[in-house]
């Protein structure tokens, strides 16, 4: 089966779930991307079977305008997500410039795994495809998702 996740309305998060993130989070100060790496580490833990871990460096949180500087990853046996992220105001204060946003998959080629960097929130729509999940995995994506976004979408493709 393959399937396009999409959503942008994070919920609150369930205390079990937070629970079980909040620690490995601790670096992790935007709630849209706190949902997000969630999602993404409960997703890789489903495929894998394996516990998911979280390595960051900086603060994945935005300044005022918009500003971050930030790594991370995300593993579960041999699947991994990496997401690096750099942007900052311009020297005349009319926009933010993007100055590095990489994001690499390893592991995941049978899966065909796609993230659009995108955590959802009020400007954007976060959007997962995942190719050769079973059924079992499709329905445990869709109960973690409705917990985690109030919008949360998922299509068979």
């Amino acid at each position: 089966m393959n399937i396009l996740i999409t959503s942008s309305e994070i919920a609150q998060i369930p205390l079990k779930i937070e629970q079980k993130w909040n620690e490995k989070l601790i670096r992790v100060k935007s709630k849209p991307d706190k949902t997000s790496i969630i999602l993404l580490g409960e997703i890789l833990e489903i495929l894998s079977n394996i516990e998911a871990t979280f390595e960051c460096k900086g603060v994945v949180e935005y300044d005022m305008f918009g500003g971050c500087d930030f790594s991370w990853n995300l593993f579960a046996g041999k699947y991994q997500i990496s997401h690096r992220k750099n942007m900052e105001i311009s020297e005349s204060w009319q926009r933010v410039e993007e100055i590095d946003n990489h994001l690499n998959f390893s592991g995941l080629e049978e899966h065909s795994f796609y993230w659009n960097s995108k955590s959802g929130g009020l400007l954007y729509k976060m959007e997962i495809k995942i190719k050769n999940i079973s059924e079992d995995q499709f329905n445990k994506i869709l109960e973690i998702g409705n917990q985690l976004y109030s919008d949360f979408s998922i299509k068979i493709i």
